[in-house]
């Protein structure tokens, strides 16, 4: 159960007004009507439910809740972490079937200590061990800033800015992790700033270019969920080679959490549920955010009911 928002969608193929059925050609018009069976020759007297949608920009947006509550401006701000926005480009792109709920996954991506183990093969994610880290609430979502101070320069800077960016001096390193609702979670980063410069907003000026990673989440079951991502970013913006390796590096780190979240299943049901009913929940300092998501999406459920 999640609460009623736009959430992202996967476009479908569509013929004129019409929507075809892959498997058997069958077509339905906009309000889910069947006007059209290739075998038959003709329509038939039944509907399929619709969803209202909304195409902005890069994406799609289906709402799948009572359509006269529906309202576009619950759809995350699109100039926050730059899609869509002039200066601003996009890669990635990917798709992903996750067989785990949604919630999993958004436990997974609130709290980012995970990456020297999961994805060990990323220079500098041991830097994530460290630092310090608070939540805010902004107007949109809820926030955790992640400020480390007094770290080496990685490689994996090098990948992103050139090795002519280099510096023998340590750098602040300012993660900012946005959670828009249960649809959409902005990742920055790496940000850098001078020495000891914490970044609050955005729009706040960094030493380097900005780079974000975007997560999109539409449950499909309970046990299952249609996984989105891609990275805007506002450097290197006509480097095509650069864009599609970015995008290949995400993609074999979101995969690996795929593979991770899959790992706690055992027999359609999850050992995070096993354990549960055997011991208490064991919550670490880097679980405070998720611990907030979740009591977010409750008071959301709980003003819907």
């Amino acid at each position: 159960m999640c609460p009623h928002r736009y959430y992202p969608l996967a476009k479908g193929e569509v013929r004129g007004d019409a929507i075809v059925c892959g498997y058997h050609g069958f077509q339905f018009d906009a309000k889910g009507k069947c006007v059209c069976i290739p075998s038959q020759k003709g329509g038939a007297n039944f509907e399929q439910p619709t969803y209202l949608l909304v195409e902005k920009g890069y994406l799609t947006w289906i709402w799948m809740g009572d359509p006269e509550k529906a309202d576009p401006n619950l759809i995350p701000p699109y100039e926050s972490f730059g899609l869509d926005q002039p200066g601003w480009a996009v890669s990635g792109g990917d798709y992903f079937h996750l067989k785990a709920r949604a919630q999993l996954l958004i436990d997974n991506i609130m709290d980012l200590t995970h990456l020297p183990h999961i994805h060990h093969h990323v220079p500098g994610g041991d830097t994530f061990l460290s630092g310090k880290r608070k939540v805010v609430e902004t107007d949109f979502s809820l926030r955790q800033l992640h400020v480390m101070t007094d770290q080496p320069w990685s490689d994996f800077f090098n990948f992103l800015w050139g090795q002519e960016s280099a510096t023998s001096n340590t750098v602040t390193i300012n993660s900012m992790t946005d959670f828009y609702g249960p649809e959409l979670v902005r990742i920055s980063g790496p940000w850098l700033t001078d020495r000891g410069v914490e970044v609050e907003d955005s729009f706040s000026e960094t030493t380097h270019g900005k780079v974000n990673f975007i997560h999109g989440m539409t449950l499909e079951t309970d046990n299952s969920t249609h996984y989105f991502g891609m990275q805007t970013l506002n450097f290197r913006l006509d480097d095509e080679a650069f864009g599609r390796a970015l995008g290949d590096v995400d993609v074999t780190i979101r995969l690996q959490d795929v593979d991770a979240i899959e790992a706690v299943k055992n027999g359609g049901i999850t050992r995070v549920d096993w354990a549960s009913g055997r011991q208490k929940e064991l919550v670490a300092v880097a679980d405070r955010m998720a611990s907030r998501v979740r009591q977010k999406i409750k008071s959301m459920l709980e003003l819907e009911s």
